[in-house]
C-alpha cells in the first residue's frame, strides 16, 4: 500500500493539471456553454449527449453549442404624477397583477400641504420580461408619466462563461469523487478532500450567480416614482407659440394664488405664535421709547443747570 501511495499521488497530479488545462482551454471560448451544465429555464436550444464516468476524468468529450438567442436583462425608471393618488395606486396594482408580476419593495412618504406635492410611493415592481412594454402602455394610460428611462443589459456572454465554467467544474468534481472512492491512505483522501471542497464552492458560487441572472432574464424590474400633484406638469416645447404663452400666463396666475393661499394658510395657522411675537415687540418698543424720553429729559436738565 505504500509503494501504491507515491503513485496515486502522482496520477492525482496528472489529472489536476490536464483538468487545469481544459478548463483554461474552455474559458476561452466564448459564445458556448459546457455541456455538462443544465440549460436554465429553456433559454438554450439543444442538449449534448450524455458523458460517462471514464469521460469525466478527461474535459476533451464535452460538447459546446451557441444559445439560442441573446439574453437580456431590462430595467425601467420612471416618474409618474397624478392628481387621484389612491386610486392610482388600485389601478397600477391590478395593472401589475394583469400582467403576472408582483411588487418587491415600496416605500410612502406623506407630503406638505403647502407644497405642490403632496404623497410620494417608491416602487420596485417585478414585470414578466414579456409583458414589460404592455404594462408599461398601461400606465401611460393611467397616470401621467413625466420621465421614462429604460436599460438593456445584454448578458449572454457573462451567462455562457457562468455555463462553461460549471461544465468543467462539474467533470472536475466527478474525477474528484472517483478518485476519491478508490483512495487508499488518509493523505491522499485529505488531499483529494480538499481540492473537491475548493471545485463545490466555487461551483455553489456560480449556480447562485445562474440563478440570479435567470431571475433577472424572465422578470425585468420597474422603479416607479409616484408623486401625487395639484396640477399635472406638462410638456411646453412640443406647445406652438400662442398656447405656450397662454400656458406660461396661466402658471404665473395660479402661482400667485397659490403664494397669497399659502400665505393666508401661514398667517392664520400661526396667528398666535404671530400675536404673542408681536406683543413682545410692542412692550420692548415702549421700553425703548421710554428709555429715550428719560435720557432726553435728562439731557434737557443739563443743559439747564449748566446756563
Amino acid at each position: 500500500m505504500k509503494q501504491k501511495a507515491p503513485r496515486l499521488l502522482f496520477t492525482l497530479l496528472l489529472l489536476l493539471l490536464a483538468l487545469s488545462l481544459a478548463a483554461c482551454s474552455a474559458s476561452t471560448r466564448p459564445g458556448s456553454y459546457a455541456n455538462g451544465g443544465a440549460a436554465a429555464d429553456g433559454y438554450y436550444g439543444g442538449t449534448g449527449d450524455n458523458v460517462s464516468d471514464k469521460e469525466h476524468s478527461s474535459l476533451s468529450s464535452i460538447t459546446y453549442a451557441p444559445p439560442a438567442s441573446q439574453l437580456i436583462i431590462k430595467t425601467v425608471n420612471e416618474t409618474v404624477e397624478t392628481l387621484e393618488y389612491d386610486e392610482f395606486l388600485d389601478a397600477l396594482t391590478e395593472a401589475v397583477r394583469a400582467a403576472g408580476g408582483y411588487l418587491s419593495s415600496s416605500s410612502y412618504r406623506d407630503g406638505s400641504y403647502n407644497t405642490s406635492v403632496l404623497r410620494t410611493a417608491s416602487l420596485v415592481i417585478r414585470i414578466p420580461a414579456a409583458e414589460l412594454e404592455g404594462f408599461c402602455s398601461r400606465v401611460d394610460g393611467i397616470g401621467h408619466v413625466t420621465s421614462f428611462y429604460e436599460t438593456v443589459d445584454d448578458i449572454t456572454l457573462a451567462y455562457v462563461s457562468i455555463e462553461s465554467r460549471i461544465g468543467v467544474l462539474e467533470s472536475e468534481e466527478s474525477a474528484l469523487l472517483g478518485m476519491l472512492s478508490r483512495a487508499e491512505t488518509v493523505a491522499d483522501m485529505l488531499a483529494i478532500r480538499k481540492q473537491l471542497e475548493s471545485v463545490q464552492g466555487e461551483l455553489a458560487e456560480l449556480r447562485a450567480q445562474q440563478r440570479v441572472y435567470d431571475d433577472q432574464i424572465a422578470y425585468s424590474t420597474v422603479n416607479m416614482t409616484v408623486r401625487e400633484v395639484k396640477r399635472v406638469s406638462e410638456d411646453t416645447e412640443r406647445m406652438g407659440f400662442g398656447e405656450e404663452l397662454w400656458h406660461t400666463f396661466m402658471s404665473s396666475l395660479y402661482g400667485i394664488g397659490d403664494f397669497f393661499r399659502a400665505l393666508a394658510i401661514f398667517i392664520g395657522g400661526y396667528s398666535p405664535v404671530l400675536l404673542l411675537l408681536a406683543a413682545v415687540i410692542a412692550v420692548i418698543a415702549l421700553l425703548l421709547r421710554h428709555l429715550v424720553r428719560r435720557e432726553r429729559a435728562r439731557a434737557a436738565h443739563r443743559r439747564e443747570q449748566e446756563k
